[in-house]
């Protein structure tokens, strides 16, 4: 699972994009207000249509994602999927289609990314279950002065993927060290 932070006009889309060409699978771009970057690279699929959807590249534009996202979690096997700007729909109190969803994707063969606009609007619970941290600028403030809870986080996140990246180093050939933090 891919986090994929940055605010507007930082290339997000255009690395996702990227990532489309790239992976083996089908994509679906789950959206929630017809982000027009997409509009040249897939074609519009109702929700009820994701049971016999075979290959190729979609988008779900939703104007419901509590009704949606679930028939997704329960439908979506080998593919990519895209949740644009995540914020709109995986906040703190994680609902338990998103929990889902998360734990789920491999066994079910699905990669994710999710893309958010700033580090504060990523959950906890999306960074935990996250292996791949791509930052673009952002306008969150790193730099340990700041009285937010979530720079903390971030800065743990940081450290321990330091950790991780040293460890490996030391032991060429053998798989990832498991990254767990613990988020209050």
């Amino acid at each position: 699972m891919y986090l994929i932070i940055g605010k507007k006009g930082t290339g997000k889309t255009f690395f996702t994009k990227v990532l489309m060409k790239l992976h083996p699978l089908k994509v679906l771009v789950f959206d929630t207000y017809d982000h027009p970057d997409y509009r040249d690279v897939v074609k519009n699929m109702p929700v009820e249509l994701m049971g016999k959807w075979k290959s190729g590249n979609y988008r779900i534009l939703s104007v419901n994602p509590e009704k949606d996202l679930p028939e997704i979690a329960d439908k979506m096997y080998n593919c990519l999927l895209i949740l644009e700007d995540a914020k709109r729909y995986i906040e703190g109190n994680v609902p338990s289609y998103i929990k889902k969803m998360f734990i789920e994707h491999k066994n079910r063969n699905v990669d994710i990314i999710m893309q958010f606009h700033s580090l504060s609007d990523v959950s906890p619970y999306a960074v935990k279950q996250s292996s791949h941290l791509v930052m673009f600028e952002t306008k969150d403030y790193l730099d340990g002065n700041t009285p937010e809870k979530w720079a903390t986080w971030w800065h743990d996140i940081i450290d321990k993927q330091k950790q991780i990246r040293d460890l490996n180093s030391q032991t060429p050939g053998k798989p990832w060290h498991k990254m767990e933090i613990e988020l209050e």
